[in-house]
């Protein structure tokens, strides 16, 4: 017994009930619980509500027939904390084969599956940036031809206009009064001066939907740009605008974007992770909304800090969840919504930027997210050539 209390591993003993009987250190350590608050309770002290019945379900048919259960599970601390452990169930047998208790032993992974998830989003937001770069070496080709053309049918449209001011000019010159009316009833047919308009703006059109193409590249390029993810001078402002492209569909149908930035300086950033955040923050924002409402997008700057807002006016936040946001696992979605890894990530990369986040929200009239950004990182090249100013 000596051993099981020395180990690192949590250990609980049950009878064949599902009552605890037994647990060592690492058990209160793990999930704080003192023992005489766990003895003679149910195991489903711990349940944190992520497993349904039918996982349970299939627990009790494996351990009960005499076989191990062996599951990575989501359990709940004393405190509310959800964690990931990796739990063993083994049934213990009497001389006469009966069983009179299940053994459990399991190993808190909660940290290794946070890094897991940002590794994850990194490997993603990689592939991103080589599929990004494959569509824009594909398409730049194409584009750039679509784009001259347009450019010369515009000079070639211009030069048939002017000829054709100059015929208008001297139709009256035509002594054939029968040749000038089937001129007239021709472009009065063909509406001539319909012609004029919509050719031009359909050339227009053509125009912006060709500079939109190379947008949204340059967009995806920029917001997922995994070859430049180190520490440079970066501008906040454009890393919204292209994470707030990349958001556009899941935005459009569910909130208009209102920006209010300040005029903000060059911040010292790791631009591709602060882009994740803004995702993060936007499409939160976007599914607290539960009808057509409104985003606003704000920056602005105090001393050597920088800071980006994203309000929405959608459903809140209860004030007991407030303070239980940035846990990883944490998600007020219904099961198989939400990892509760976004805002957990998300506040993992501004604690690596030096910055915190602020939350301000009451139900039923929306939530405020504040990013605070430190202008330079402290040691870095830059800094220390500002302070030597």
């Amino acid at each position: 017994m000596r051993v099981v209390e020395q180990t690192d591993d949590v250990v609980m003993i049950t009878d064949p009930a599902g009552i605890i009987e037994y647990v060592n250190a690492a058990f209160e350590r793990e999930t704080g619980y003192r023992r005489a608050e766990v003895i003679g309770q149910s195991s489903r002290i711990l349940h944190s509500g992520v497993q349904d019945a039918g996982f349970y379900k299939k627990m009790w048919d494996t351990i009960s027939s005499g076989h191990s259960f062996r599951a990575l599970m989501v359990n709940r601390r004393k405190n509310g904390e959800l964690f990931y452990e990796e739990k063993t169930i083994t049934p213990l047998r009497d001389s006469n084969n009966v069983i009179t208790h299940y053994l459990s032993t399991s190993k808190d992974v909660t940290e290794r599956r946070r890094l897991d998830e940002q590794m994850q989003q990194s490997e993603k937001l990689a592939s991103i940036g080589q599929l990004a770069a494959g569509v824009a070496h594909e398409i730049n080709n194409p584009v750039g031809y679509i784009s001259s053309n347009i450019a010369t049918l515009t000079r070639y449209l211009d030069g048939i206009f002017r000829l054709l001011n100059a015929y208008e000019e001297a139709e009256n010159a035509i002594g054939d009064s029968a040749l000038r009316e089937r001129l007239h009833a021709l472009k009065q047919e063909v509406d001539l001066a319909f012609l004029r308009d919509d050719i031009r703006a359909l050339i227009d059109e053509s125009s912006e939907g060709v500079a939109r193409v190379k947008k949204i590249v340059q967009d995806l390029k920029d917001f997922s740009r995994q070859e430049e993810a180190e520490w440079q001078m970066a501008d906040v402002h454009k890393g919204l605008e292209s994470t707030l492209n990349i958001v556009h569909n899941e935005l459009k149908y569910k909130a208009e974007v209102v920006r209010e930035y300040a005029d903000l300086p060059l911040v010292e950033c790791i631009p591709s992770q602060l882009n994740q955040v803004f995702l993060n923050l936007l499409v939160n924002a976007a599914q607290a909304i539960d009808h057509h409402g409104v985003i606003h997008v704000r920056s602005g700057m105090d001393g050597a800090w920088c800071w980006v807002e994203v309000e929405d006016n959608g459903k809140g936040i209860p004030p007991e969840h407030i303070n239980r946001l940035f846990e990883p696992f944490f998600t007020t979605k219904p099961v198989g919504k939400g990892t509760g890894l976004g805002l957990s990530i998300s506040y993992g990369i501004v604690q690596k930027h030096g910055g915190r986040i602020e939350v301000d929200s009451e139900v039923g009239r929306g939530s405020r997210f504040r990013v605070w950004l430190p202008l330079r990182q402290p040691g870095s090249a830059t800094a220390e050539a500002g302070e030597g100013q």
